[in-house]
């Protein structure tokens, strides 16, 4: 019995994810040292003839561009993993794998033509699906079938595995991903109001901020002959996907922990569809 046959058939998959774990242990402690640094300030400024507070941030210091080929190695094990699964599937199908295997990601059916813009694009593919599954059993791809993004309808593009490859993609045949900021949220603590009224005129939704983006605007107003008021603002940031990034303004951290809980689960779907079957060595450690 060679070393390889020692461990379970899937356990390629478990190294690529416990990877993944390690690169993202990394990431996180990177980003927790970057937004404790305080590179973002936010600017108060009072404009007299609009009677209001206009709250902008200040830019002290960009994500570092070093990030990326972290963030790049997180997405390539999460989709490595996957094709080292249809490999195996091959394998337990008692068939040969090819240079062509690998775990199907379609946000639009391959079986069904009328989604294509040509013939020949609705052809490549329902032609790429079949040399990705070729030699998978038919009850296997009837399971990869369902996991499929294009069965979330309308909201295939966003959907987990859509997102993966995307990045995948984009980061093995395009750019390196550029990290960015986001505005997670703005929250007001008013203490000792008297004889005055406070209100909103505008705040920014969540989403990508730069050097200057006004966070909000408010304005105050005496209601009474000695108007007091202490307004406590907090203004939470996050790192996300930056310019040029096909998931732009998407937070970094909530799309690969879900890509990678995502494949988690299904990694461990076939895992246990293999040994409830008797197949193979024993089973993860």
């Amino acid at each position: 019995m060679s070393r390889r046959d020692a461990y379970h058939p899937l356990f390629g998959c478990e190294l690529k994810l416990r990877r993944v774990q390690h690169h993202f242990d990394a990431l996180q402690k990177a980003f927790d040292g970057f937004l404790g640094s305080d590179p973002y300030e936010i600017v108060n400024e009072r404009h007299p003839e609009r009677e209001e507070y206009v709250l902008w941030v200040k830019v002290r210091e960009e994500p570092p561009p070093e990030w990326s080929p972290i963030i790049g190695d997180v997405v390539h094990n999460c989709r490595s993993a996957l094709d080292h699964l249809a490999w195996q599937l091959v394998i337990r199908n008692k068939g040969k794998p090819s240079g062509s295997t690998a775990f199907p990601i379609f946000s639009k059916s391959p079986f069904d033509a009328s989604l294509y813009s040509s013939a020949k694009e609705a052809k490549n593919a329902l032609g790429r699906w079949n040399r990705q599954v070729k030699g998978i059993h038919d009850n296997d791809v009837a399971l990869i079938k369902r996991l499929q993004p294009y069965n979330a309808g309308k909201d295939s593009e966003i959907a987990v595995l859509s997102m993966l490859s995307d990045l995948s993609n984009w980061d093995k045949h395009r750019e390196y991903q550029l990290t960015g900021q986001t505005l997670k949220g703005t929250t007001y603590r008013i203490r000792n109001p008297r004889d005055a009224q406070f209100w909103i005129s505008y705040q920014r939704p969540i989403g990508i901020f730069e050097h200057g983006t006004v966070v909000a605007r408010v304005a105050f107003s005496a209601t009474g002959p000695d108007p007091k008021m202490d307004v406590e603002v907090k203004v939470s940031f996050d790192i996300a996907f930056g310019e040029g990034s096909p998931l732009k303004g998407h937070g970094l951290k909530e799309v690969l922990i879900t890509s990678a809980q995502h494949v988690t689960d299904i990694v461990f779907t076939f895992k246990d569809r293999l040994d409830r079957q008797d197949f193979g060595p024993p089973p993860l450690q």
